[in-house]
């Protein structure tokens, strides 16, 4: 049950530990757009057995990144960005970053709580950046209840970011 996943996401850029949220954005090194792949099936047997899911989100292939890196400069406001995923050209997710449920300024304060963060680590928005956007629009698959199949091309777009196309 492979799945794809509509997400928005940050390189970090400098090292540091117990970042105040209010200055976490300075540690933001540029923003992306992240396709996380998912194998439905294997990550739910997974889940019963309370490890998390780990082949089923971890294989070749998952987690694609890009298609570029953009610099803080050229988005000025990372929290009001029009999201798009189509299959196939068929748009089935519309929404905006403003859905998210953490600013990335909250991810950073909490993670480098009593823990180094570095450069070029990077953090995902989750996929529930896209939230409401309509009847059977929703940031993956499996909440529609569609998975891919051979031959399916995926399309991630984020305003300002481009188009992540995998296929």
């Amino acid at each position: 049950m492979f799945d794809w996943e509509l997400e928005f996401g940050i390189f970090l850029c400098k090292q540091g530990r117990d970042i105040p949220q209010e200055r976490a954005r300075d540690y933001i090194g540029g923003y992306t757009i992240f396709n996380d792949f998912s194998a439905r099936d294997i990550q739910t047997r997974e889940m019963g057995g309370r490890l998390g899911p780990a082949k089923g989100k971890d294989f070749d292939g998952g987690n694609a990144i890009g298609p570029a890196l953009v610099t803080p400069d050229e988005v000025p406001d990372p929290y009001n960005l029009v999201m798009r995923a189509r299959i196939n050209s068929e748009e089935v997710s519309y929404g905006h970053t403003k859905g998210m449920y953490w600013t990335f300024e909250q991810i950073i304060a909490y993670v480098s709580q009593s823990e180094t963060v570095y450069p070029g680590e990077f953090f995902g928005s989750g996929t529930g950046t896209v939230r409401e956007s309509g009847k059977h629009r929703r940031c993956c698959g499996l909440e529609m209840e569609r998975f891919l199949k051979p031959g399916d091309t995926v399309e991630l777009e984020v305003e300002r970011l481009g188009t992540l196309t995998n296929a």
